[in-house]
């Protein structure tokens, strides 16, 4: 084997055969997956926004009713009195 071999395939231990390395990610192809994924996210964030926008509205726009509701019983002096006794205020 030559010098020039030597350099371009590393050999296990006992220097006899050459040993298979796997190319390793590169930065560029990582930056690109970590970019990719911040968009997907980016993308997924703007729709639960849109949504709670709208869940918003609603309940500004819809209101509340006390229609069906039923109407407040107003206290007799004695219900007000036994519960100023009961410490129930």
């Amino acid at each position: 084997m030559t010098e020039e071999d030597a350099g371009a395939r590393p050999e296990n231990e006992q220097g006899n055969a050459p040993v298979e390395t796997e190319a390793a990610p590169s930065v560029v192809d990582r930056a690109n997956e970590a970019a990719d994924r911040i968009e997907a996210g980016l993308a997924k964030q703007e729709e639960l926004l849109k949504r709670q926008e709208a869940l918003a509205v609603e309940k500004t726009l819809g209101g509340q009713s006390s229609a069906g509701a039923p109407p407040k019983k107003e206290e007799t002096p004695e219900e007000y009195a036994a519960k100023v006794m009961a410490n129930d205020l």
